[in-house]
């Protein structure tokens, strides 16, 4: 379609431009109208998150060299979100030489990226590409230091530059680097430091995630961040995100904790029962407005990880800023071999419950809005405990905190899955506002009660 007086291209761009939130009104446009289809294009491309997977070739999917063949470069500028999912392969290895190069014709390409994603499939731990060569090594941290990207993801990758990072990505703001569990127990080579000139102004990364199989690698960083000639320091750090407890976990969530003085937001999904009082005390943040924290939990036991919850609200005077406390409490299948009445178990909470619940009434923590408790079943071979009795634990946490229930910021809550790491399930189902309980992913015939709550994960 064409206009009988063509609309100045100025203007043609400030209508497409009024829309680029709009990702439906671009795509009419772009079909409106010739004057419209590029900038429409360009806008789309720069909002849109675009996925590619390697090698491709199924389910519909473009190889990377397809792809590029047929995306025009002046789009390829443009994009603004790009995700790359490598999948498991019939051969153990790196990519191929012409997936690197394409990858690299990519990356010289991208300008206008602000989120990189690389993904490789984990789902057997034997087979894919689970480093980079030094040349697309090279090719990755250029892209991402030249085109200001602020938001990195990779998972499953056995290595990464973490040096480089500190050394050259200034605008970086949030990392989600997980390792492979597989390869844990390698020990991450001492990384050759380069001579720089010292840089006055650094960038400040705002949002970290790992897991403890990159322990090793996030000490890298760290201690590189300190190097006058780091570009990126962790001390302003607001959000630090862990899962796991592998040796040396501990030690990074107290490092980080002494490091970020404006530490906003700690989640910790712990899958193990070696909490020690004198250990974690150190790893309590100063002023915390979130705290998102899943604990094994044993109901015949005096409960360490609440008390190092409650003593680090009690002794830290400055501490005041609480907004939302969140827990995951993991009694596994206690349900199914407790010699405990109902009214027994949640016994060994009454001290902490008490403390607890006057101390966040009181005026110092005024401006708490969310407690909420997840407790957390496992199934035994395709069996779940019964509604009914998950509802009456449910409710007998809940009558241990008598003032929050009263207010109405306390929300107690039942999640029965098979799958490690129950606290992202949960965090999920809060922050898309489902509320009620949960039950994710558990296989085989189950009550017909359950059927209600199913939920995919």
């Amino acid at each position: 379609m064409s206009f009988s007086t063509p609309i100045p291209p100025r203007i043609a761009d400030a209508i497409v431009d009024e829309l680029s939130d709009d990702s439906l009104a671009l795509k009419q446009c772009s079909l409106i109208s010739r004057q419209f289809r590029e900038r429409s294009q360009i806008n789309l491309y720069s909002r849109s998150k675009i996925d590619l997977y390697l090698p491709g070739g199924a389910d519909n999917q473009r190889s990377l060299q397809e792809y590029l063949s047929m995306l025009p470069s002046k789009f390829i500028y443009h994009i603004g979100r790009l995700s790359l999912f490598v999948e498991e392969r019939e051969i153990q290895g790196g990519f191929t030489l012409q997936e690197e190069r394409d990858l690299i014709v990519l990356f010289n390409g991208l300008k206008s990226l602000r989120a990189f994603s690389l993904l490789m499939d984990n789902s057997t731990g034997k087979f894919g590409p689970y480093w980079l060569s030094r040349s697309l090594e090279s090719a990755v941290v250029s892209m991402i230091r030249v085109t200001q990207v602020s938001e990195v993801t990779v998972h499953n990758l056995v290595d990464f530059p973490m040096v480089l990072l500190s050394l050259g990505c200034p605008h970086l703001r949030m990392l989600d680097f997980h390792g492979r569990r597989q390869d844990a127990h390698l020990i991450i080579e001492r990384p050759v430091i380069p001579e720089r000139a010292p840089v006055d102004k650094k960038g400040c990364l705002h949002v970290l995630k790992v897991d403890d199989t990159s322990v090793a690698h996030i000490y890298i960083l760290l201690k590189t961040s300190k190097l006058p000639q780091s570009m990126l320091t962790l001390s302003n750090l607001r959000d630090f995100a862990i899962s796991g407890n592998a040796p040396h976990t501990m030690d990074l969530v107290v490092r980080i904790v002494s490091e970020a003085a404006s530490l906003g937001r700690l989640t910790w999904d712990c899958e193990h029962y070696w909490y020690r009082p004198e250990l974690m005390a150190p790893a309590f943040p100063k002023d915390p407005t979130s705290l998102r924290l899943a604990f094994v939990h044993h109901h015949n036991r005096v409960p360490p990880h609440l008390n190092w919850i409650l003593m680090g609200l009690q002794n830290a005077p400055e501490c005041s800023r609480l907004e939302e406390l969140v827990l995951l409490l993991d009694v596994g299948s206690v349900w199914n071999n407790s010699k405990k009445t109902n009214f027994e178990l949640w016994n060994e909470c009454d001290a902490w419950a008490r403390t607890i619940d006057s101390l966040l009434m009181g005026r110092r923590f005024s401006g708490l809005r969310r407690m909420a408790i997840f407790v957390r079943y496992a199934p035994i071979n395709d069996r779940a405990p019964s509604v009914a009795y998950l509802d009456v634990m449910v409710k007998r946490l809940k009558q241990k905190l008598p003032m929050l229930h009263s207010k109405g910021v306390l929300s107690v809550q039942w999640l029965v899955n098979t799958r490690r790491w129950p606290l992202r399930v949960a965090l999920r189902e809060m922050e898309q506002g489902h509320e009620g309980d949960i039950l994710v992913d558990v296989p085989g015939a189950l009550e017909s009660d359950f059927q209600r709550f199913c939920l995919k994960d």
